[in-house]
């Protein structure tokens, strides 16, 4: 069977699983621990050398392959799934394009995300698997603390000040209202294009109630609550989007 390397509340997570699930391909689904699972996720994937990252998808059928960009999953998805198009060849440039947006979009939400979670200790806690019991998440905060170092220097979560990147979070959302224009829909048609920019919205307020899912204080490092409110209209257009096209897993 098909499996998908993910975390369960990463926005790159669920590009991928929700073009896997709209085509209606099997998959199993393991769930990645940052920093601590990266000597296993190389073995699975057999990438020992390079960055690796998830979400990634080791494919048994009907391609043999590893795949570790949502991007390239979905077109995975695409060609071998069933259902609706989300990457119609027409609309390949401009849905590419707009997936581009969203990873801009999402790499500045990740970055602040990451600072915010090294200054709160609940944040770093809700990281660690949920089987840990309470008094050893106690005694793991050292491990934790290393893991959001780990992550500063994987993603470069260092650099640019915070306004910088809350600015390049800004300057993709503006695009994004210009480009609906109190429509649905970006492109004419529902596609991948929403999909992407409707799941990069996480880093300025993740959804509630649905997938993904987030504890409290993660929630709260994801959260940018004066774009939340500049941005309300976006939100709700995301909202309307997983209500109604975001596939059950």
């Amino acid at each position: 069977m098909n499996r998908l390397v993910a975390l369960s509340y990463s926005p790159w997570s669920e590009k991928a699983r929700w073009a896997l699930l709209h085509h209606r391909l099997a998959f199993s689904e393991t769930e990645y621990v940052p920093m601590l699972g990266t000597p296993w996720l190389r073995l699975v994937t057999g990438r020992f050398a390079g960055r690796v990252t998830v979400p990634a998808l080791i494919a048994e059928a009907p391609e043999k392959c590893v795949l570790m960009d949502s991007f390239d999953i979905a077109l995975f998805a695409e060609r071998h799934g069933s259902g609706p198009p989300l990457l119609p060849t027409a609309l390949l440039p401009a849905i590419t394009e707009w997936n581009l947006r969203s990873e801009r979009l999402m790499d500045a939400g990740r970055a602040l995300a990451t600072r915010r979670t090294a200054h709160d200790p609940d944040a770093q806690a809700e990281a660690l698997p949920d089987v840990i019991p309470p008094f050893v998440r106690r005694l793991s905060r050292p491990v934790t603390a290393a893991g959001v170092e780990y992550f500063y220097r994987k993603y470069g979560a260092a650099t640019g000040t915070e306004a910088e990147r809350t600015e390049a979070i800004r300057n993709e959302l503006v695009a994004l209202r210009a480009a609906l224009a109190g429509g649905d829909v970006l492109l004419g048609t529902f596609s991948y294009a929403d999909v992407a920019m409707a799941v990069a919205l996480q880093f300025v307020q993740p959804v509630e109630g649905r997938r993904p899912s987030m504890k409290p204080a993660t929630r709260r490092t994801f959260t940018q609550p004066g774009l939340a409110t500049e941005f309300a209209d976006l939100l709700s257009w995301r909202d309307a989007v997983f209500a109604r096209h975001q596939p059950a897993a």
